[in-house]
């Protein structure tokens, strides 16, 4: 019976702050209509980002991305409004079919960073001089690979 109750207590110690981590993760949207998206990422234990991979699905050489963030609180049922980020310098370029990979410093977000924070690509300008925006309205739960939709406005 003690072997069955320390089993218990550590399970309650080691299995339960570990789940609840997770469901703090910050995490990377799909998108269907933007020419980059996240395609994966790599989260700490605690949740916190430690990388981000990024892949281009336009025929051109992307110079740089715009990162969009979400907030989902606890306090809410309802995520919070999109917010624009930082803009991400890609050197060299991220070519066509190519993908690049970034740590959270590099996105503009703080290492330690943990909760439910959600990212995505909100905009990008093409070496060409061109630009895309992507929509918030396009933002899904499936992967974007399953049916991707390229949507770009040149300026």
């Amino acid at each position: 019976m003690k072997y069955l109750a320390s089993l218990i207590v550590l399970a309650v110690v080691f299995i339960i702050p570990s789940a609840s981590a997770q469901s703090l993760k910050v995490t990377g949207i799909p998108q269907i209509d933007c020419p980059v998206i996240v395609e994966q990422q790599e989260n700490a234990r605690d949740g916190s980002l430690k990388t981000a991979d990024f892949k281009n699905f336009s025929g051109k050489t992307v110079d740089s991305i715009r990162l969009g963030w979400i907030v989902n609180s606890t306090a809410s049922s309802r995520p919070s409004e999109p917010v624009l980020g930082m803009s991400a310098t890609l050197h060299p370029g991220l070519i066509p079919r190519g993908q690049v990979t970034l740590g959270p410093q590099e996105m503009g977000i703080h290492p330690a960073t943990t909760g439910r924070l959600k990212f995505y690509v909100a905009s990008g300008h093409f070496s060409d001089g061109s630009r895309f925006v992507c929509s918030t309205k396009s933002i899904q739960k499936r992967t974007a690979t399953e049916a991707h939709i390229v949507a770009i406005r040149d300026r």
